[in-house]
């Protein structure tokens, strides 16, 4: 879940769905779509992202990841993300019991869903 439209390449603005927050809460997403993360090793997309303009910070999915084989090494104060090769694109380091990732994210988005894409992540 991403809180900010601009880290999007493509997002559906008509995929409306709940999302339960640690609190209880519930909020709504605004659409889904694809970002663009330049994490350490290049260009990475990562599919199927819900925009939930609500959220405090951007969170990442363990199980989404392992369904596309991406592996996360949680060791130390850091978790380290490989890609299907086991090559390392990111390590993150734990703040505040969290692991932030900061997108550097392009300025370029379209308001279309696309079919496919190459790289996931």
């Amino acid at each position: 879940m991403a809180k900010n439209q601009n880290y999007f390449t493509h997002i559906d603005p008509t995929i409306k769905v709940p999302v339960t927050m640690g609190n209880g809460g519930l909020v709504e997403s605004k659409g889904k779509g694809f970002v663009a993360s330049h994490i350490n090793k290049g260009k990475r997309f990562i599919k199927d992202v819900l925009y939930v303009p609500d959220l405090d910070q951007n969170f990442l999915s363990v199980p989404q990841m392992m369904t596309i084989s991406y592996s996360l090494l949680f060791e130390g104060n850091a978790c380290a993300i490989l890609d299907p090769h086991k090559k390392q694109i990111a390590n993150i380091n734990m703040v505040n019991k969290t692991f932030p990732i900061q997108w550097n994210y392009t300025t370029e988005m379209s308001l279309t869903s696309q079919a496919s894409v190459e790289t996931s992540f």
